[in-house]
């Protein structure tokens, strides 16, 4: 499967301009999906070095490959068999498993439903005609080893992040802690 990944310009793993956060999914695959499939896809496509948690009522979703980490590093059951590659986890647990998966050196976005149903019910009376059976999922959070505190350990630990832009000759330079925001 790895010769057929390709990034969204179509790049190949092996070719010098690949972009490893982004993913190719082609056309014929989208109308395979449910409507909350969708919605992950949209994601995940330009996410790709991330792992999901994927929100779906009071649990986190975890699907494919990321599914494959998690289950091995935290020992989550299949779901729905191994053969589905579908992990997940209730909402209450889920700084129990980013300080374990950051810790691990991978990047988590966390995706949460940023509307209720009846939220959904009101904006697509408003849109007129476009019924869709999702609420909106977006992400709220992305964590790493650098921007995670964790909630439980109360003294300081720094967590620095060094940002750099570049625009045409100049160069910005951001360098921060996140524990302090300072």
């Amino acid at each position: 499967i790895e010769d057929q990944i390709r990034d969204l310009q179509g790049n190949k793993l092996d070719h010098p301009n690949y972009d490893p956060t982004s993913l190719f999914i082609p056309e014929k695959e989208w109308g395979t999906f449910t409507p909350a499939k969708v919605q992950f896809w949209q994601i995940k496509q330009h996410n790709f070095d991330k792992i999901l948690f994927f929100k779906l009522g009071k649990f986190y979703e975890i699907f494919y490959n990321d599914a494959i980490i998690c289950q091995k590093i935290l020992d989550l059951n299949w779901m729905g068999g191994a053969k589905k590659l579908h992990v997940g986890f209730p909402e209450k647990a889920l700084d129990k498993y980013l300080v374990i998966l950051v810790n691990h050196g991978f990047k988590v976005a966390v995706i949460e439903q940023t509307e209720t149903p009846k939220q959904m019910e009101e904006r697509q009376m408003q849109e007129k005609g476009k019924k869709e059976k999702c609420v909106k999922r977006e992400i709220c959070n992305v964590v790493t080893k650098g921007t995670y505190k964790d909630p439980n350990n109360h003294g300081y630990e720094p967590r620095f992040v060094l940002a750099i832009k570049r625009h045409g000759q100049e160069i910005g330079i951001c360098f921060f802690d996140v524990t302090t925001l300072k």
